[in-house]
């Protein structure tokens, strides 16, 4: 059994970014549909702010996604840290 690598904020930031760029969505269009403010947004994506859950559910519909997919997401960025973080100490 794996260990599912546990996201923390800015991985979660990251996660959002990569969906919105997937989606060719720009911040003020993903602010504008998830009814967020555009500089929130970008202090969530650049530097893990805190989301409230009501504005991380807004978020992950603007994307299209179900929160759980974007929790998904935040955890596939947390096992590509950790994996690159440990190929740096192998060394």
């Amino acid at each position: 059994m794996s260990v599912r690598a546990i996201p923390d904020q800015g991985q979660l930031g990251r996660a959002i970014r990569e969906l919105r760029h997937e989606r060719e969505m720009t911040g003020e269009q993903l602010a504008f549909a998830a009814q967020v403010d555009l500089a929130h947004l970008n202090r969530a994506e650049n530097h893990g702010r805190n989301l409230t859950w009501a504005t991380f559910v807004g978020v992950a519909r603007a994307l299209g996604v179900s929160a759980s997919e974007l929790v998904m997401r935040a955890e596939e960025v947390a096992a590509r840290d950790r994996a690159e973080s440990s190929a740096g100490t192998d060394g």
